[in-house]
């Protein structure tokens, strides 16, 4: 149990946030990002490191970022910022609706999602979002895919869109 429990309810006593969101998003993100000690420009050309921790602006130099990252840290590092991205996206005014009407596999996509794009990336997907608010699915899966996101990272988008669509890994 995480010191962010605090997250798993809102002022109406309604579940918001499932249990065990952190510990899922972080292993999904594990499996999705793979961890390098060393920073690299990201798909994107963002100096980045460990689990796909943004580190720098856009076309930085890498040769100002000479460390290496112990895994250990990484993993650590990644819980907090996981830990803090469920707490923005479960009260972002455009995505708290469809956050809150998602399923422990949805809501892991989502943040995944969030942490890919950025906040303001997954606000975005204003479609996608009112069909999971609406608990349309099949829309969410089908706007999920008709985005630049989609043709940037297909193979992920594709394995996204279908737990939106089915709620299920």
């Amino acid at each position: 149990m995480s010191h962010y429990d605090d997250l798993h309810t809102q002022e109406a006593g309604e579940s918001l946030v499932h249990p065990g969101l952190v510990d899922a998003v972080i292993n999904l993100l594990i499996d999705e990002e793979s961890y390098k000690a060393r920073p690299y420009l990201c798909s994107e050309g963002f100096p980045t490191v460990g689990y796909g921790q943004r580190i720098g602006p856009k076309n930085a130099d890498l040769t100002l970022y000479q460390f290496s990252l112990p895994k250990s840290v990484a993993h650590k590092w990644l819980a907090f910022n996981v830990a803090l991205l469920i707490g923005q996206v479960a009260t972002h005014p455009k995505i708290a609706a469809a956050f809150g009407n998602c399923n422990l596999a949805r809501q892991t996509v989502l943040i995944s999602m969030a942490y890919q794009m950025g906040l303001d990336g997954l606000a975005r997907f204003s479609n996608t979002l009112i069909a999971l608010a609406d608990g349309r699915w099949e829309d969410a899966w089908l706007h999920a895919l008709d985005s630049r996101w989609a043709t940037q990272t297909p193979q992920r988008a594709q394995r996204h869109a279908d737990v939106l669509a089915q709620g299920r890994w």
